[in-house]
């Protein structure tokens, strides 16, 4: 692993760039035991009880209050450039971010290698997958992870009617909080489709969108290598990088996973949290 570090490293190729398409069509949940699927109803009645009951990330003492800091209403899409960021231009630090969870095979192997490594990351949920296992978000939490809403259903927001984001979003948003123990500080949207309306929708609920800047496209289920050298490769100071823990076939993310982390750090990068709350 050594030296496949090493070399992309060097390289310094720059896979970035504003978003297009982060991710494949959504797949269905793989066939699993689930947990009993929650409703906004469910989870009204059941909210006061896990609140107090669940343990938070700012519980545990693994976020400070410097790293709470997304601004309702902006994007971030680099840790250094966006609005309120504490860290300065040039800072070596990264974000590791995972959609469309959690998926009862791979959510349980991306925590297994982030918490060996002691690396922290912002998980977008899917609502109707957190609904199905919470225990998952859960274990994110108690890992010391980041939860951020991803929708109810992976939808569009740029064509969303307003009304419907009740359902989409603020019902997404409860089960977090329900789960966290903290406000949802980020909205991922869906294949990065946002707007100027979507921004401003955003705002009136106190949520930053969160972006990225390093897609390595682990979506099409490149070599376990090849993914970890196209993540190493696009390395740069407030990097936010996006992957996947749901949606589909997720075991070359798994398996590339260690060498990434191994990489960021033999790089000199630190890898922190982003939209903890």
């Amino acid at each position: 692993m050594g030296a496949l570090v090493v070399a992309v490293v060097a390289t310094g190729a720059a896979l970035t760039g504003a978003p297009p398409v982060p991710g494949a069509p959504r797949a269905s949940p793989r066939v699993a035991r689930a947990e009993p699927e929650w409703t906004a109803a469910v989870m009204l009645r059941a909210g006061a009880a896990r609140l107090a009951a669940a343990p938070s990330d700012r519980a545990l003492g693994l976020f400070t209050p410097a790293e709470d800091w997304a601004r309702p209403g902006t994007t971030i899409a680099n840790l250094d450039s966006a609005p309120g960021s504490p860290y300065a231009p040039g800072q070596r630090v990264v974000a590791l971010t995972f959609d469309d969870g959690p998926d009862p095979r791979y959510t349980p192997e991306v925590l297994q290698v982030l918490a060996a490594d002691h690396a922290p990351a912002s998980f977008e949920i899917v609502g109707e997958h957190g609904a199905l296992y919470p225990g998952l978000l859960r274990q994110e939490v108690a890992e010391g992870m980041v939860l951020v809403d991803h929708t109810w259903t992976h939808a569009d927001l740029s064509v969303l009617p307003a009304a419907a984001w009740v359902g989409e979003v603020d019902q997404t948003d409860a089960l977090l909080q329900s789960i966290s123990g903290h406000p949802v500080r980020c909205l991922r949207p869906p294949q990065g489709r946002a707007d100027a309306a979507v921004l401003g929708l955003l705002a009136a609920r106190g949520l930053a969108e969160l972006s990225w800047d390093v897609d390595p496209s682990d979506y099409l289920r490149p070599p376990a290598g090849q993914l970890a050298a196209r993540v190493l490769a696009a390395l740069h100071p407030g990097a936010v990088v996006v992957l996947h823990d749901g949606g589909g076939d997720r075991s070359q993310t798994v398996a590339a996973l260690p060498a990434i982390v191994a990489g960021i750090r033999a790089a000199g990068y630190r890898i922190v949290p982003v939209c903890a709350g």
